[in-house]
């Protein structure tokens, strides 16, 4: 099987769950360990910062990371507060933006993105691609990542940040990104301490439905993520509760996971058995292992709509004001043709106040 093959059985365009790795690949950005070590460093000023912070949380030092590191993260950010009230001279940022509710660290992390996220010239023509086949050949994305990556590629996609911007406002779910994890936009709706992530687990109820609504409607394509991610993980174990068997069988055949190795020479496409940590079960998915992701854009780009996602996405919007507007529904008129010359080919509906509409 090819990638051409694999993308063929789409029978729409896919959302794509972007991870770390693809802003370590286009931004030269640190992954979650390497950013901890950077503040570890700033607070202790010793060349084993990050190893004396997982000794304090009192686990073995062969602990999963997933579980080690955001303790790690507790402790930091507790240390660094206080370290950044007493010395300005760790302040990067200004302090007037400080209040008694808001984390320096939270906002030092965000400034330190900022500040180190230089595109690299050698994925210039991924990115460019990335960016053309965002407009017909995929219909939104979903992230765990902090950084504006995709926020400044397509800035014509709606942006929702962590979970209370997907349930308190109206979501089309076309040309828009989820970042699920929080933003250094928002610097304290980042997700990164161990209270953080409890939180996020109790309240991910809506979310939950809203990835299971994407799931069930479009292709997944998860790239920059390791196979072992516990992001991912967690997911595809939210997903794995909600289904029966046969149900999960047609999921299986729409979750595609790219891994990247920088020795393959050709693309490989293989079935992937996913393990799910604590379970006796796997979820099958396709596994595409490439060097080049320009290959794997290519071949999306082959499968477009109609229309930009970003012109579908406000047709859907409009026309839900459009329906919430009680005034506006009120003044709403219909006229059906009676021309049976009429091709329905030829065919344009408008909806508008009848006061404004002359078609």
């Amino acid at each position: 099987m090819t990638i051409k093959d694999v993308i063929s059985r789409f029978d729409t365009t896919p959302f794509l769950f972007v991870g770390s790795g693809l802003t370590r690949r286009y931004l030269g950005l640190p992954n979650w360990e390497g950013l901890l070590d950077h503040f570890a460093h700033e607070v202790k000023n010793s060349r084993h910062s990050l190893l004396e912070y997982k000794v304090q949380t009192g686990l073995p030092l062969t602990s999963d990371p997933d579980i080690m590191l955001p303790k790690v993260a507790a402790l930091i950010e507790h240390d660094y507060n206080l370290k950044w009230i007493k010395n300005p001279n760790i302040r990067h940022i200004n302090d007037s933006c400080i209040t008694s509710r808001n984390s320096p660290f939270r906002y030092e992390l965000a400034q330190y993105i900022t500040s180190i996220s230089n595109v690299n010239d050698s994925y210039a023509d991924e990115i460019r691609l990335l960016k053309e086949i965002s407009e017909k050949s995929i219909s939104g994305y979903i992230t765990t990542n902090y950084d504006m990556f995709l926020e400044n590629l397509l800035p014509d996609y709606k942006c929702y940040i962590g979970q209370k911007d997907i349930l308190f406002e109206p979501v089309q779910g076309i040309a828009e990104i989820y970042k699920i994890h929080g933003s250094i936009e928002r610097p304290e709706s980042i997700v990164i301490t161990e209270s953080d992530y409890n939180e996020f687990n109790e309240k991910k109820g809506y979310l939950s439905a809203k990835l299971l609504t994407i799931f069930v409607e479009y292709p997944i394509i998860f790239i920059g993520y390791s196979m072992s991610d516990k992001d991912i993980d967690n997911i595809i174990k939210w997903i794995v509760g909600s289904l029966d068997r046969d149900q999960m069988q047609v999921f299986q055949e729409r979750f595609i996971f790219i891994n990247y190795d920088e020795t393959a020479a050709e693309p490989r496409v293989e079935t992937f058995f996913y393990p799910l940590k604590g379970h006796h079960e796997y979820v099958t998915m396709t596994a595409i292992t490439l060097a080049d992701f320009s290959l794997l854009y290519k071949e999306l780009a082959c499968r477009e709509r109609k229309l930009p996602v970003r012109l579908l996405r406000r047709f859907k919007s409009e026309l839900y004001d459009f329906v919430v507007d009680r005034d506006a529904a009120a003044k709403a008129k219909v006229s059906m043709p009676d021309d049976e010359h009429l091709l329905d080919d030829d065919l344009v509906l408008t909806i508008a106040k009848a006061t404004e509409s002359r078609h």
